[in-house]
């Protein structure tokens, strides 16, 4: 592993340069993933199925040294408890509410989840790009003379 500022700097666009001619036209989206890496920063990859997204994450995440890596697949039926771990019953006889984290996102450097708008709200199984667009776009607001009348309110 590189320890000066520059040898880093070269490995990172090595990576970069090697990733972005493995997944073709995803050059942005690779700069994007280790920038986020370097920062530190969450990064949420949105796309049609079959374009590569986990595949790209997991190649990139695969060269952090020292990393402990977490994945899952959610669906809407993915109990919480999965990420976060359950609640450690023999405490809970000995009147102490904890959770066991060992092996759950919370004790990782990396974690990977999956198809993460599946879990958002029910209704959006027939169109799955409802939900990655209720998350990133802004919700329209309707004119209040357009609003059903129980939800007018008082008007002076």
């Amino acid at each position: 592993m590189p320890t000066n500022p520059q040898d880093t700097a070269a490995a990172l666009r090595a990576i970069t340069a090697e990733r972005s001619e493995a997944f073709l036209e995803r050059t942005a989206v690779v700069r994007a993933l280790v920038v986020a890496l370097l920062a530190g920063q969450h990064s949420l990859l949105l796309g049609p199925p079959g374009t590569a997204k986990s595949e790209l994450a997991r190649e990139l995440t695969s060269r952090v040294d020292g990393a402990r890596y977490w994945e899952i697949l959610l669906s809407k039926f993915t109990d919480p408890k999965r990420m976060f771990g359950p609640v450690d019953v023999a405490a809970l006889t000995r009147g102490e509410y904890t959770q066991v984290f060992a092996g759950r996102a919370t004790q990782c450097e990396i974690a990977f989840i999956d198809e993460i708008f599946k879990m958002l709200r029910r209704g959006t199984e027939r169109d799955p790009g409802a939900a990655q667009r209720a998350a990133v776009s802004p919700r329209k607001r309707r004119r209040p003379d357009r609003l059903p009348a129980h939800r007018r309110g008082v008007r002076l």
